[in-house]
């Protein structure tokens, strides 16, 4: 049995980069190994707390010096990074661990607008990507898949009491704006039903002034095991409008939950501006507009949709929980 440090250092918990901890913790786990998950403070506790709602998951506060202790004598890997604004207590921690071996996974381009640790890219040696895109930025980057810890079997009973859902976060980045602005092409029963977490700053000064019908505080879900999945299985398409200005093409959580719940994913074709492993008609549907989601949506009729489920069932082989731990093994070990 392996340790391994998995150093969580953004402020609060959500997202992917929450996601992606809980599910390498697991795949560590899973794979026999024993993953702790840290969290710098500026003063460190003896005592185990639990990380967010994921049963089984804990983290523990340690102060810089114990930190830069782990970093030296364990394989140690930071999954989800912050502004060292927020570590007003000991600004450099960061840097300084990775001068001291500390691997970092870097998740996407927008990291570099709001990370100050990744604006020298010279001093990032050897990051962990995990979509191929980021080599763009990063030569000499790993690429390892998402680890994906699945809820369900390839179950493809009826059921689903709706057509379709998103569980992407309601925010910027995510483009909520063009699921409303189908939503109001579509009869009731055909919208999408938004059930990602709110960014209020986003919904009130990007979405109240264009779609004043919108509600403020009726999404979210509690984040534990597999409470994303399960909102997917309820429909039988998942939508996700994300866009990032440079990545694209590979997969996110949503994309796997959905995947995991036997929903076919719906995509904006401009996520497959770039080569990955998401393929338009073949494991998820691509739309160019909003007037396209509706029609899509609207045209549905009952449509068959079984090649493309099975095909997200093959897709997630991809993520296998401990084929992906041993390769983060293999990789920080080496």
């Amino acid at each position: 049995m392996s340790e391994m440090a998995l150093f969580f250092f953004y402020r609060s918990f959500g997202g992917g980069s929450t996601s992606f901890t809980v599910h390498l913790f697991e795949a560590l786990r899973r794979a026999g190994h024993a993953p702790k998950i840290y969290r710098v403070k500026e003063r460190g506790e003896d005592r185990e707390r639990p990380f967010s709602g994921y049963s089984g998951v804990t983290y523990r506060n340690v102060t810089s010096d114990e930190a830069l202790r782990i970093v030296k004598g364990t394989p140690s890997l930071m999954t989800a990074p912050c502004n060292s604004k927020s570590l007003q207590f000991d600004p450099t921690i960061i840097d300084r661990m990775m001068r001291s071996g500390m691997r970092i996974v870097v998740h996407d381009p927008n990291e570099f607008e709001v990370y100050d640790h990744l604006r020298d890219r010279e001093k990032v040696q050897r990051p962990i990507c995990i979509r191929p895109t980021m080599r763009q930025f990063f030569p000499d980057a790993h690429y390892i898949p998402h680890p994906y810890v699945r809820e369900f079997n390839n179950d493809t009973r009826d059921g689903r009491t709706m057509l379709a859902v998103s569980v992407a976060r309601v925010t910027f980045v995510k483009r909520t704006e063009i699921i409303l602005e189908a939503n109001r092409l579509l009869s009731k029963r055909n919208r999408v039903v938004l059930r990602g977490a709110e960014n209020r700053l986003y919904t009130k000064f990007k979405i109240l002034p264009r779609f004043p019908e919108y509600e403020q505080g009726c999404t979210g879900f509690p984040m534990t095991w597999g409470a994303s999945a399960r909102e997917c299985r309820r429909a039988k398409y998942a939508v996700d409008m994300t866009w990032f200005p440079n990545d694209g093409g590979g997969s996110q959580y949503s994309f796997m939950e959905a995947w995991d719940a036997g929903a076919v994913n719906v995509l904006h074709s401009d996520w497959l501006r770039y080569r990955g492993e998401m393929i338009d008609d073949e494991n998820c549907l691509a739309v160019n507009s909003a007037k396209d989601l509706a029609r899509l949506l609207k045209n549905d009729r009952g449509q068959n949709v079984g090649d493309l489920v099975q095909a997200g069932y093959a897709a997630l082989r991809t993520h296998d929980p401990v084929k992906v731990a041993q390769e983060y093994m293999r990789e920080l070990t080496r």
